[in-house]
């Protein structure tokens, strides 16, 4: 259960910066790349970095093992997720009552 709430977050955080689509790093037309930015600079350092490279700028999915331990990286991740879920929806990035599940 805990991974399938986890990829709905996922899929949500991607559907928010990329506007569901998957063939470009951050949808050109994105009226709200302003206020996304906005939206990921109010995180702390380590979920700003995970939304830049998860979601972002795609880089290798693994990038992340130079900066953390496999379980680190989840459990930040996982906090990164919700953050900016949270920070998404203050900031009327998303309709605040729209869910992620």
């Amino acid at each position: 259960m805990k991974k399938k709430i986890f990829k709905e977050k996922c899929d949500f955080v991607n559907s928010v910066i990329n506007g569901g689509e998957c063939k470009f790093l951050v949808k050109e037309n994105n009226i709200n790349l302003e206020l996304l930015d906005f939206v990921i600079s109010q995180l702390n350092e380590d979920a700003q970095k995970i939304i830049y490279f998860d979601f972002v700028y795609r880089r290798d999915q693994n990038w992340w093992r130079e900066y953390y331990s496999k379980s680190t990286y989840y459990r930040l991740k996982n906090v990164a997720l919700d953050d900016f879920i949270k920070k998404s929806k203050e900031h009327k990035v998303v309709h605040p009552l729209k869910d992620y599940g």
